[in-house]
């Protein structure tokens, strides 16, 4: 077997690739003189935030860039403002402008919230960040409104998967995540919202491979997809809906939906009865005779599904907000017949 004899090229525009050598090693930083680097007065008791969100983002970003510790970052951030021109401190502190990030420990107001599970047994630092059901809840709802202060959440498993909150646009990743996992993170940040069409996701570590790896599993029309089309997705809901609003033909949920909580829970067991005796059909159309209480909880369960997941997924349109009760009763009714077996 002969040897392998590696191939040779020969340089004839060297005075190109002197450039190109040269070009790797360049960088290239632009500051926008408009921009606002000192934050400006909240209007609200106590210390009030020294630097803009952006400025922080931009001193954060250089630390992670170049992987250098906090005071390294202040004076390297002062020496390129200094070249640039810009008359702008710095934070002279270890931390940079980390005290102004802390967020409140209550969970009605701040801009940046730590979501984290635990327990009694952990560290006194991470107990103000341990919440009930309900405090999540909460939180998630304050989320969920584009108009609420709360704009950043710093995560670790928790909300990456079945969390929809279609106003959030952008995705910081630190972590390696795979296949569905990385995946159904992306989607976090993928739905369409007024004039979103998509989001963007910052990638630290580097994901690229494990991405493709992922996408692999899916097909060519899923890769292209950046998000689902909102008056698709209005489409969908409503069409949901209506087939829902057929099976209960008869049946005065919406009467109590109006009326007080009472008529509510009087109509639930009602409802429940109507969707374990819904009419059944066989595979050439005809109705089955006597009913078969197991195939209807079958076709409610399946039609509650399809309603609830397009009710996720258009929940940031008007129309969903005008039939959220209704689907909220839908989802009930599904959840008793599921806790019932």
């Amino acid at each position: 077997m002969s040897s392998w004899i590696p191939t040779t090229y020969n340089t004839k525009n060297w005075s190109d690739y002197h450039q190109a050598l040269k070009q790797r090693g360049s960088l290239s930083i632009w500051f926008d003189d408009e921009m606002v680097w000192e934050a400006q007065p909240c209007g609200k008791r106590g210390r009030q935030q020294a630097y803009s969100d952006v400025a922080i983002q931009a001193c954060l970003t250089i630390k992670v860039l170049f992987g250098l510790p906090l005071r390294q970052t202040t004076g390297f951030m002062e020496s390129m403002l200094k070249l640039a021109g810009l008359n702008w401190a710095v934070h002279t502190m270890p931390t940079l402008p980390w005290p102004n990030l802390q967020p409140p420990y209550t969970d009605t107001e701040g801009a940046v919230k730590v979501i984290m599970t635990g327990s009694a047994q952990d560290p006194a630092a991470f107990q103000p960040h341990i919440r009930s059901k309900s405090r999540q809840e909460a939180l998630r709802n304050r989320y969920r409104n584009s108009a609420d202060e709360l704009k950043l959440v710093i995560v670790r498993d928790m909300w990456l998967t079945g969390f929809d909150a279609p106003c959030m646009h952008t995705l910081y990743v630190d972590k390696p995540m795979k296949g569905h996992g990385l995946m159904q993170a992306i989607a976090r940040v993928n739905r369409v919202f007024g004039d979103k069409p998509s989001g963007l996701v910052v990638d630290y570590i580097g994901l690229a491979a494990d991405l493709k790896k992922a996408l692999a599993h899916y097909s060519a029309s899923d890769q292209q997809r950046t998000g689902v089309d909102k008056r698709e997705a209005v489409d969908a809901l409503m069409t949901a809906l209506d087939v829902m609003r057929d099976m209960f033909y008869g049946i005065a949920y919406q009467d109590a939906l109006r009326g007080t909580p009472q008529d509510r829970i009087h109509i639930l067991p009602m409802a429940i009865e109507h969707a374990l005796t819904l009419p059944v059909f066989d595979k050439d159309g005809k109705q089955v005779e006597g009913g078969d209480r197991k195939l209807s909880k079958k076709r409610f369960m399946k039609a509650a599904t399809r309603l609830i997941t397009a009710f996720r997924i258009a929940s940031a349109s008007p129309e969903a907000e005008d039939i959220k009760e209704e689907v909220s009763f839908f989802a009930a009714v599904q959840a008793a017949i599921r806790k019932c077996g």
